[in-house]
């Protein structure tokens, strides 16, 4: 079914038209005895494939385009080819890499069937995402980045080679992702690697980043020796504040968390209760060229999910629009709430070549779904 978003024109440069399209979805009883778990990543090769991690399982399933079930890679184990803590998965010219946390090594899978394992790592590193540079090169971003060789151990990035050696720290500092100084809760969550997966893009090799608590501002690190040069891009300023603190600190217990929807962040002698009001839901690149940055913001209780677009160059905002459904999906349905604020129930786990959307959710029964759902982008200019 075809659903229109909100047409909004916003700044007098651009006209921007979305439309989302649910093309099938994967849940239930997948092969015999088999049953989708919850998706964490998700990545497609150039056959159109569909390959899922799932939360708590040991190996990938593998779907054809059309959603349909083929084979899975992959079993528990220690030996080749098979998974301990699968942590992150991308695709890579049809080669599939897998990165275990336990194991602390690559698995790379080759698309001629063969596969090799790599282990870079002297110490136990977090991974939160994994990107590749058009040189063939990646970059590792990582939680609780706590390296020997990092100046005050506060930067966001390693380098590793193609043939997987590091080869030096990527110096995206922790402290460049808020504006209210060291040791602020902006900071800390930051400090913690609370950032989604799709809140960092390679855009020509530069890097677009988004704040975990987001209030109208990217950030455009250039594609120099150490990514040391920065630009602020700053996108609208009705957002308004992207967190408030929780004042009823006492008597916190998990019935509180979960009917509010509370988060909290803490360390040695301190600790944040807040409503995370704000969300970056990920930063993904279209077909043509234009970046598409996804914003759930809370007013008057009520949910907004926004898309941003940025030009080519990743250097401005072109236009906003407000989406009431991604595909069969309505926001205001995905919402839930809190007395105060809540979260939007869903999380997009990738955007494909062909600018399909690859989203987890849930049905009514609160069983997992993997929802894929066709963007089209008209920009009038």
């Amino acid at each position: 079914m075809l659903f229109l978003s909100l047409f909004i024109t916003l700044l007098p440069l651009q006209d921007i038209l979305v439309e989302t399209s649910t093309k099938f979805v994967i849940e239930g009883e997948i092969n015999p005895g088999t049953y989708l778990s919850v998706p964490l990543h998700v990545v497609t090769n150039s056959a159109g494939d569909i390959i899922i991690n799932e939360y708590r399982q040991f190996d990938l399933k593998i779907f054809d385009a059309e959603g349909v079930y083929k084979s899975s890679v992959g079993k528990r184990g220690r030996g080749p080819g098979e998974f301990r803590d699968i942590a992150n998965i991308i695709i890579h010219n049809d080669t599939l890499i897998v990165f275990d946390a336990e194991l602390i090594r690559f698995n790379v899978f080759n698309p001629d069937g063969g596969s090799e394992e790599f282990k870079p790592f002297s110490f136990r590193p977090n991974i939160r995402s994994v990107l590749v540079r058009r040189d063939g090169n990646f970059l590792l971003g990582f939680r609780n980045y706590r390296l020997r060789d990092s100046e005050e151990g506060r930067f966001l990035y390693h380098k590793m080679s193609h043939d997987f050696i590091l080869t030096g720290s990527g110096r995206v500092n922790i402290s460049d992702l808020h504006n209210q100084g060291k040791d602020s809760l902006p900071d800390q969550v930051m400090s913690g690697g609370r950032t989604t997966d799709h809140s960092i893009l390679t855009n020509h090799d530069d890097l677009i980043v988004s704040p975990a608590l987001y209030d109208g501002w990217l950030l455009k690190y250039s594609n120099d020796e150490d990514y040391t040069s920065k630009t602020v891009i700053h996108t609208f300023d009705d957002y308004g504040t992207p967190y408030e603190e929780y004042s009823g600190r006492r008597n916190l217990s998990e019935d509180i968390f979960l009917n509010e929807y509370l988060n909290m962040h803490s360390g040695p002698g301190y600790r944040h209760v807040f409503y995370h009001i704000n969300r970056s839901r990920g930063l993904f690149k279209h077909s043509d060229g234009f970046i598409l940055h996804f914003v759930e913001t809370w007013r008057n209780h009520e949910p907004e999910l926004f898309i941003e677009i940025l030009n080519q160059e990743g250097s401005e905002v072109i236009g906003r629009v407000q989406l009431q459904n991604l595909g069969d999906l309505s926001i205001s349905e995905l919402a839930r709430k809190g007395s105060r604020y809540g979260f939007l129930n869903f999380d997009i786990l990738h955007m494909d070549s062909s600018n399909n959307l690859y989203i987890y959710a849930e049905n009514n029964e609160m069983e997992p779904q993997l929802h894929v759902i066709s963007l089209s982008l008209s920009v009038n200019r």
